[in-house]
């Protein structure tokens, strides 16, 4: 599980879903914390605005946002590989794109929506 976080006020500011982590850990279990720099990944906002459109075009099309979401991963973001002669799917995960490249994304979701489903995404609900 991964944590984001940043320095405010000269201090480290971590995300509030740590704490489920924790939680979910019984007493004197071992865990293990590794700190690194963040690359520059997708933000907030594009992320409510990405499952915005799930949910439009789930309403839409009668399928789930999950099943959606897998839909524009594999299209947009997996390609094949052969492990001892047999083809697998290697995909990327969208939450490990930069802003670039969610942005990317968003515009082939978008691109996808209206030449597959002939739907158009909106940017409000």
């Amino acid at each position: 599980m991964k944590f984001y976080g940043k320095i405010e006020d000269g201090k480290p500011k971590i995300a509030e879903n740590y704490k489920e982590f924790f939680d979910c850990l019984e007493e004197g279990e071992a865990f293990e914390i590794k700190v690194t720099r963040s690359k520059d990944i997708r933000n907030l906002k594009m992320n409510n605005l990405y499952w915005l459109w799930l949910g439009q075009l789930s309403l839409f099309s009668g399928y789930s946002k999950r099943e959606l979401h897998n839909y524009f991963k594999q299209e947009l973001l997996c390609h094949e590989v052969q492990i001892k002669g047999e083809t697998i799917l290697d995909c990327l995960s969208t939450s490990d794109l930069s802003i670039e490249e969610f942005s990317h994304y968003l515009d082939e979701v978008a691109r996808l929506s209206s030449q597959n489903f002939s739907f158009i995404l909106l940017e409000q609900s």
